[in-house]
């Protein structure tokens, strides 16, 4: 990055300098981003224009997971699939059975620890939808569950995630949403534009996580020297 002819010619406004060097550092000193999502009605939506959604993320980050404990829901509801003597009640539905409870553990155990282990849960669940006893609800959840793992099966790789010791849930992302992001950007009467709100948020990641802005700092001097 060479940013002093174009300061002197300028084609480069001088408030915009701490925002390209902002990019260049946190490009270098961080060569690898995850996504990790639940892939929602809102996720989808964002996406509905992409033929393929997992193309398009793999564009953008290095490594694309779906939130394991969103993906238990589903697996939660279709565990009635599999003892299918009577209709559970509400309050079932969230405590289960033993029975229930036991065949979810042991299909979420595997499914974190073991490769491809969704393939074969989603062999099971197919199974399912045969049974002749499924009330009108419970075919329901099997069948969204289905389609669910269909769609996303490339992004259950759970079992490289333990290996490499990375997160599973985008629930630390989703509070970061709170106390990184809204409580410093929605102040009273504040505006920003995307650049200033980039810069910002970068540096507020790094002040707020412990030990992490010396860390930042001496990963990123150590790699301009290799320039």
């Amino acid at each position: 990055m060479h940013p002093e002819p174009a300061l002197a010619s300028g084609l480069l406004p001088q408030r915009a300098l701490s925002v390209r060097l902002a990019q260049a550092v946190m490009r270098r000193a961080y060569r690898s981003f995850d996504l990790i999502a639940d892939l929602g009605v809102c996720m989808r939506a964002r996406l509905r224009g992409y033929k393929d959604n997992c193309s398009f993320l793999k564009r953008h980050t290095n490594r694309q997971l779906l939130d394991f404990f969103h993906v238990t829901e589903y697996l939660a509801k279709v565990a009635w699939a599999a003892y299918p003597q009577r209709s559970p009640s509400q309050a079932e539905v969230k405590t289960g059975q033993p029975d229930c409870r036991q065949w979810l553990q042991d299909r979420c155990h595997p499914l974190k620890h073991e490769p491809d282990a969704a393939r074969g849960i989603l062999t099971e669940m197919r199974a399912f939808k045969r049974k002749r006893k499924l009330s009108e609800s419970v075919r329901g959840d099997v069948l969204s569950a289905i389609r669910y793992f269909e769609n996303h099966l490339p992004l259950m790789n759970y079992s490289e995630h333990v290996q490499g010791n990375l997160p599973m849930s985008s629930g630390v992302a989703e509070a970061a949403c709170k106390t990184l992001v809204k409580q410093r950007l929605c102040g009273s009467r504040v505006r920003w534009k995307d650049t200033g709100i980039q810069v910002v948020l970068s540096l507020r990641a790094l002040v707020q996580t412990p030990s992490r802005w010396g860390q930042f700092w001496e990963k990123a001097y150590n790699r301009l020297l290799d320039v």
